[in-house]
């Protein structure tokens, strides 16, 4: 189900969400990812480290992380992408554990049959 920026906002300021990583370097381990204030006001992407490029962190906007959790959990095909790749409906499950996201039907339903 489509997630919408004011969702994520609001959700990291309930929570008190400081940072979402979304991945780690494959080199020294450093956790890349989304960057909150708490009031929620400044988004910033943390780009890396410096193993493969220069240490950043660039301003960002709580509609790409809609957009980074959308492209993933919130497409229309999610169900679809989970039949070929069951390992796909366990990064949704994450993602929405982390944000306290309900997960979709198609989900619990796989739950019920372990």
């Amino acid at each position: 189900m489509m997630k919408y920026p004011q969702d994520f906002k609001n959700r990291a300021i309930k929570k008190g969400i400081k940072k979402w990583i979304i991945h780690y370097c494959s080199i020294c381990g450093y956790p890349c990812g989304f960057h909150f204030s708490p009031d929620g006001e400044t988004v910033l992407y943390n780009n890396g480290c410096y193993c493969t490029r220069e240490y950043n962190e660039i301003a960002s906007s709580w509609e790409e992380v809609a957009a980074h959790y959308n492209n993933n959990a919130g497409s229309p095909d999610a169900e679809e992408r989970v039949k070929k790749n069951p390992l796909f409906g366990s990064v949704i499950k994450e993602m929405n554990d982390f944000w306290g996201f309900e997960n979709p039907d198609f989900l619990k339903e796989k739950e019920k049959e372990k």
